[in-house]
C-alpha cells in the first residue's frame, strides 16, 4: 500500500500541505488484477471493487476475490458496471450480462455475492439499476426498436430521482410506466453519457451543454459554470464523467471538479488539483468518509482524502528551533517563538534565539518573554528588544492577572508572583523543593500550579499551599472549568479529573498510550476535548468522560494522524499558552513539523460505525458453514480459526477489535494483526466467541458472537456415565455380595475358630482350674505328706535314739539274750525306717512330669515271696504272720510300684493288727487283677475308710499309706476298693487290667 503527500514548495519558506492524501492499491497489495471498472459501497460498510478478473470485496485492510471458481453460477469473470436499485441494494453485471446481487451472509458472514437471475436492467452511463416490471418492460420494447441491439445495453442511464433515458443509435428516449418518448437525435452515434446534477440531467455534446428535467428540455442551461467550464479536456471533449451517490463529477486537466445547480445553472467547484491518476474508469464518493474511490484501469485502486489541516508556510530556520508558544496580533496574526506568520508568509522577528516556554502579548503590542533566567520585552511596533530583569530561573508562565489588567502574572521554576509597570510587585516562592512547569489562575491571588511533583492550590499573599494531588506525579498540563473542574494531564502516567466535590478521577486510555501524556486539554464550544500528544491528535466528547466516572461507560477516542495529512504525529507542550484560537473558529496547535491550524467544529471524525463479521471460519484448514444454532465441534477437533473483519477505511489505530472467549477467558484480548481468531483443542464445555471494538459505544449492536460448542469424548457422554454407573452398580453389587458371602464364610470360620478356641479356651480353663486345683490339692498334699513325713520319721527315729541310748548305756550289764533282742528292735526299727524311705521316694518321684511307668510281665508270687521275706521279722514283732497263697498268675504292670503299694499295704495291716495274720492273694476275673490284703484286725472305722478315700490321711499308726497307695494306683491305672468285717479285720483290693 503506497501512502502518498503531495506538497507545495514556496521560494523562501515551506509550503502549507497539498489539499488531500492519497493511499494505492494495486495487485501487491491483494488485488486480483489492476482493472479497476467499478466500484461501490453496500448497506454494510464493505467497498465491492468490479475488475477484470472477479467481483472483489474490500474491507478498508484487505481484499477478499469472488470469480466463477467460488460463485456458482457465474461463467465469466469480467466486470463491468454496478449499481443500486430504488432500495439500496447493490448489484454488479459482467461481460455476458450475468448479474450478481450482493447478499447478506448467512449468520453473521460478511456479505457474499448471488447470481441474481431475474433480468434487471444496469444503466452502462450511471444511475440506478431498475428491477423486472413495467419501466423495465417499456426499457426492453425501446431495444428491440433498436437496429443495434447487441450495443443498446451501454446505453442508458437513471437519475437518483428515478429519471430513465436510454440511447440508442442517434436518438434519446425518457423511458416512464407509460412508455418511451423520443426526446432528442443527435448527428452522431455515440453516446458520451449523461450527469443529473440537481434535478437536471445533461449530456456533453461536442462543445454544447444539452439539459433535460424529466422529458423537457431546458434551453437556459447551455454551458457549465464555473472553473470546469475551462477546462482544456473539457473543451477538447477528452474529460471523463461520474454519477455518485447524488453527486456529479468531472476530471480533467488533472483536476477533479463537482457540478452543482445554483440559480438555474450547472455549476463547479474544485475538489483537488494536480491529481493524477491513469485511464480512470470508476468513481465513488462516500459523504460519510468525506473519502473519494477512484479506479484505474490500469493502475489498481485509488483512495483520495481532503485535507482538514492546514500548515502555514515556514522559514525553514523554524524547523530549527522549534514551534511552542503562540501569541495572536491585533490583526489576527500568529507569532510563534521569534517568527512572525502573516499571509501565508513568515519572517523572523529580532528577538532573542530562545525565546523559552511562555509569551504574553500586551494590549500595547509587548510581547514578554524569557531567555534562560531573564525577562524580555519585545516592542512588535517599534521591533525593539529590551531586557527587563533577571529572574530566579526561566519563566514557565506568563499571562495577564484576570483580576487586574494593569498586573501581569510571572512564574519561574521555583516561584511565582506579579509585574505591575514592568517591575516585580510581589514574588513568592512555592514551600518545598518544588519545579513549577506552568501556573494558571483561578482567582485573585489563588492558583493552580502543575509542578514536577503533582498539583498544588496556592495562595499567593499567604504564600500557602492549601490542597495537593498526585504528588508523586509529574505533571503536563491542566485545565481548570469555573464550576470547579480540574482536567490534569501528567508526563507518561494518564490524565485525571478533579470534581467540585473533591474527588480524584483517573481514565482509561487503551488502546492509545499517546494518551498518558497529553499537551492541553482544548475545549471546542461543541462538547469536544481536542487533546494534541506526541502521537496524534485526540478528539472525544466531554460528556462521554464525565458519564463514564458516573456509570463506567466506554469512551470513543479519536485520533488524527499522519493518515489524515497530518504532516507528523508529534505535538509540542509544555508551553503557556498551548493553542491559540483564530477568527472563524480555527485552533492553531505547535508541532515538531511547525504549526498545524483547522476548523474543530467542521470536523467530522470517522468512526467505525460498521458491525463485525466474519470473513471466514476454517476447522482443521477446511472451511465450513456456520449452522444457525451453536457450532458443534468433535472432541478432535485440532484447530479452529476465524477471521473476522469491521469494514473501516480510515486510521486502522480507530479500529481496536478485541476478543474474549466466554468458558475460557476472563480478560479480553486484542485480535491479532491478521483479523485471525484461531481457537486450538479446548476441552469439553460450550463456549462463545466474542468480538468487539474497544472503546466502542454500540458494542451490542455491531459486535460478534459465536457460540459453539466441543462434544465430550464418548468417556464423557451422559450415556457413558450411565453405563458406567450401572456397571459400577452391578460390579458394586457383586463385590458387595461377593464380599458379604466372603465375610459369612469368614464369620462362619472365625465362629468355628471362635468357638474351637472357646472350646480349647474352656478346656484351658478348665485345665487351669484343674490344674490350679491340682497345684492346691498337691500343695496341701505336700503339706500334708510334709507334715506326715516329720510325723512317721519322728517315732522311728526316737525309738532309734532310745534304742541307741539303752543299748549304748546298758551294754555291759545287758545279758547276751538282752543285747540280741535290743538289737532285733534296731534292725526292725531300721528296716521299717528305710521300707518307708522306698516308698516317699517311689512316690515322690511319681510326682514329676517326667515320670514314667515302666510295664512289664512278672510272676506275681515271686513278688508275694519277696513281701513275705521282708516283712516276716517285722510282723513277728506284733505277734503277726504273713501268708500268701501260692499262685501262678503273671502280672503286667509297673513292678516296682506294685511292691511299694503292696509294702505299704502290708505295713498299715501290721500297724492295725496284734497277734493275727495278714494274708497277700491274687485272682484273675474279666481281665481283671485282683490282689487282696487282708488282715485280722479289728477293721477300719467308717471314718477312716471315708478318709482313706478322700485323701484325708492322719498321721498316726496309718502313717501316710492311703496317699502313696492312691497315687500310686492312679499311675498304673489301678482302683482300691477296702471290705470291713468289723472284728474281723479289713481287706484292701487292688485291680489292674490284663490284657
Amino acid at each position: 500500500m503506497l501512502v502518498i503527500f503531495l506538497l507545495l514548495y514556496g521560494v523562501n519558506s515551506q509550503a502549507q500541505l497539498a489539499s488531500y492524501s492519497m493511499v494505492h492499491f494495486t495487485t501487491e497489495d491483494g488485488l486480483p488484477q489492476n482493472s479497476v471498472t467499478a466500484i461501490q459501497f453496500d448497506k454494510w460498510g464493505y467497498c465491492w471493487l468490479g475488475t477484470e478478473d472477479g467481483l472483489v470485496r474490500f474491507n478498508g485492510k484487505s481484499f477478499t476475490v469472488f470469480n466463477s471458481e467460488n460463485t456458482p453460477g457465474l461463467t465469466r469473470n469480467r466486470v463491468r458496471i454496478g449499481a443500486k436499485d430504488d432500495d439500496g441494494n447493490l448489484f454488479f453485471q459482467n461481460e455476458r450480462l450475468e448479474q450478481m446481487e450482493i447478499k447478506a451472509g448467512p449468520f453473521q458472514k460478511a456479505p457474499v455475492p448471488a447470481m441474481y437471475n431475474s433480468g434487471g436492467w444496469i444503466p452502462t452511463r450511471g444511475g440506478k439499476m431498475l428491477k423486472p416490471g413495467n419501466l423495465r418492460e417499456q426499457v426492453r420494447k425501446v431495444y428491440q426498436r433498436a437496429e443495434d441491439f447487441n450495443n443498446a445495453y451501454n446505453s442508458g442511464f437513471r437519475s437518483s430521482e428515478g429519471d430513465t433515458y436510454v440511447f440508442t443509435m442517434n436518438r434519446l428516449y425518457f423511458v416512464s410506466d407509460s412508455g418511451a418518448l423520443c426526446i432528442d437525435s443527435f448527428h452522431h452515434k455515440e453516446f458520451y453519457g449523461m450527469l443529473n446534477v440537481g434535478g437536471v440531467s445533461i449530456v456533453v455534446d461536442d462543445k454544447n451543454v444539452i439539459a433535460y428535467r424529466k422529458s423537457v428540455r431546458q434551453k437556459s442551461i447551455t454551458a457549465i459554470q464555473g472553473p470546469a467550464g475551462k477546462c482544456k479536456d473539457f473543451k477538447n471533449r477528452s474529460f471523463e464523467r461520474f454519477q455518485s451517490e447524488g453527486h456529479c463529477f468531472m476530471y480533467g486537466d488533472n483536476t477533479l471538479y463537482e457540478l452543482y445547480l445554483e440559480k438555474g445553472q450547472v455549476q463547479s467547484r474544485i475538489i483537488f488539483e494536480d491529481l493524477v491518476i491513469p485511464t480512470i474508469g470508476s468513481l465513488y464518493y462516500n459523504a460519510a468518509q468525506d473519502k473519494y474511490y477512484f479506479g484505474s484501469l490500469i493502475t489498481g485502486l485509488y483512495i483520495v482524502t481532503p485535507s482538514a489541516f492546514r500548515y502555514p508556510r515556514k522559514p525553514r530556520q523554524a524547523i530549527d528551533e522549534g514551534f511552542y508558544s503562540q501569541l495572536v496580533t491585533s490583526n489576527g496574526d500568529i507569532i510563534c517563538n521569534r517568527y512572525y506568520y502573516t499571509n501565508d508568509t513568515a519572517f523572523r522577528l529580532p528577538m532573542n534565539r530562545w525565546v523559552g516556554a511562555s509569551m504574553y502579548l500586551s494590549p500595547q503590542q509587548q510581547i514578554y518573554y524569557g531567555d534562560g533566567p531573564e525577562l524580555f520585552k519585545f516592542d512588535l511596533n517599534k521591533k525593539t528588544n529590551q531586557k527587563l530583569l533577571p529572574l530566579d530561573s526561566r519563566p514557565a508562565s506568563i499571562f495577564r492577572d484576570i483580576t487586574d489588567s494593569n498586573a501581569i502574572i510571572l512564574s519561574t521554576s521555583f516561584a511565582v508572583g506579579k509585574l505591575v509597570g514592568d517591575s516585580i510587585q510581589l514574588m513568592r516562592k512555592l514551600p518545598g523543593n518544588q519545579t513549577i512547569m506552568s501556573t494558571f489562575q483561578t482567582g485573585k491571588d489563588s492558583f493552580v500550579i502543575a509542578t514536577q511533583q503533582g498539583v498544588h492550590w496556592f495562595d499567593l499573599q499567604r504564600t500557602q499551599i492549601y490542597r495537593s494531588l498526585l504528588d508523586s506525579f509529574y505533571i503536563r498540563s491542566v485545565y481548570t472549568e469555573p464550576n470547579g473542574r480540574t482536567w490534569i494531564s501528567t508526563m507518561g502516567r494518564g490524565f485525571f479529573l478533579y470534581d467540585e466535590k473533591g474527588k480524584l478521577h483517573e481514565f482509561p486510555v487503551q488502546p492509545f498510550n499517546a494518551l498518558k501524556t497529553i499537551h492541553a486539554f482544548v475545549e471546542d464550544g461543541s462538547g469536544n476535548f481536542w487533546l494534541p500528544t506526541n502521537d496524534g491528535l485526540f478528539t472525544v466528547k466531554k460528556q462521554q468522560l464525565l458519564d463514564h466516572i458516573l456509570s463506567q461507560k466506554a469512551i470513543s477516542y479519536y485520533k488524527y494522524s499522519v493518515a489524515d495529512q497530518l504532516l507528523t504525529n508529534e505535538f509540542n507542550g509544555g508551553c503557556i499558552p498551548a493553542y491559540q484560537w483564530l477568527k472563524d473558529s480555527v485552533l492553531s496547535l505547535p508541532s515538531i513539523q511547525g504549526i498545524v491550524q483547522f476548523q474543530p467544529r467542521k470536523m467530522k471524525p470517522y468512526q467505525p460505525s460498521a458491525s463485525i463479521y466474519i470473513e471466514s471460519i476454517l476447522l482443521n484448514n477446511h472451511e465450513i458453514k456456520l449452522p444457525e444454532g451453536p457450532l458443534m465441534l468433535e472432541p478432535s477437533y485440532s484447530r479452529l480459526s476465524l477471521t473476522v473483519s469491521c469494514p473501516y477505511f480510515g486510521d486502522r489505530e480507530n479500529l481496536q477489535l478485541l476478543y474474549m472467549i466466554e468458558g475460557l477467558d476472563k480478560e479480553w484480548q486484542p485480535v491479532p494483526g491478521d483479523n485471525k481468531i484461531v481457537v486450538s483443542r479446548l476441552l469439553t464445555g460450550d463456549y462463545n466467541i466474542l468480538v468487539r471494538k474497544q472503546n466502542s459505544l454500540d458494542d451490542e449492536a455491531t459486535g460478534l458472537s459465536i457460540p459453539f460448542s466441543v462434544s465430550p469424548w464418548f468417556y464423557q457422554t451422559w450415556w457413558f456415565y450411565l453405563l458406567v454407573a450401572v456397571v459400577v452398580t452391578l460390579v458394586s453389587f457383586y463385590i458387595t455380595w461377593f464380599r458379604a458371602r466372603m465375610l459369612q464364610q469368614r464369620n462362619r470360620k472365625l465362629k468355628e475358630i471362635i468357638t474351637r478356641q472357646t472350646e480349647d479356651l474352656s478346656k484351658t480353663v478348665a485345665q487351669l482350674k484343674l490344674s490350679e486345683q491340682e497345684l492346691k490339692a498337691s500343695n496341701q498334699m505336700k503339706d500334708r505328706v510334709t507334715a506326715m513325713v516329720l510325723h512317721d520319721l519322728r517315732s522311728p527315729v526316737r525309738f532309734l535314739h532310745t534304742i541307741s541310748k539303752q543299748l549304748l548305756q546298758y551294754y555291759d550289764t545287758m545279758t547276751e539274750e538282752e543285747r540280741k533282742h535290743t538289737l532285733s528292735m534296731l534292725k526292725n526299727s531300721t528296716g521299717s525306717l528305710n521300707d518307708f524311705t522306698e516308698q516317699f521316694f517311689v512316690w515322690a518321684a511319681s510326682q514329676h512330669k517326667g515320670f514314667r511307668i515302666t510295664i512289664e510281665t512278672f510272676e506275681l508270687n515271686e513278688l508275694f515271696v519277696e513281701m513275705q521275706e521282708l516283712y516276716a521279722d517285722i510282723v513277728s514283732i506284733n505277734g503277726n504272720k504273713l501268708v500268701s497263697d501260692p499262685i501262678q498268675i503273671r502280672a503286667t504292670t509297673d513292678r516296682q510300684i506294685l511292691a511299694v503299694m503292696l509294702r505299704n499295704l502290708v505295713d498299715n495291716a501290721n500297724k492295725s493288727t496284734y497277734n493275727g495274720t495278714i494274708t497277700l492273694s491274687a485272682t484273675i476275673s474279666d481281665g481283671q487283677l485282683e490282689i487282696a490284703v487282708a488282715d485280722t484286725g479289728k477293721g477300719l472305722s467308717e471314718a477312716a475308710i471315708e478318709d482313706f478315700y478322700n485323701d484325708n490321711d492322719i498321721s498316726g499308726n496309718r502313717g501316710n499309706g492311703s496317699t502313696i497307695v492312691k497315687t500310686l494306683l492312679q499311675k498304673i491305672g489301678g482302683s482300691l476298693k477296702i471290705e470291713v468285717e468289723k472284728g474281723k479285720g479289713t481287706t484292701f483290693l487292688l485291680r489292674f487290667p490284663q490284657d
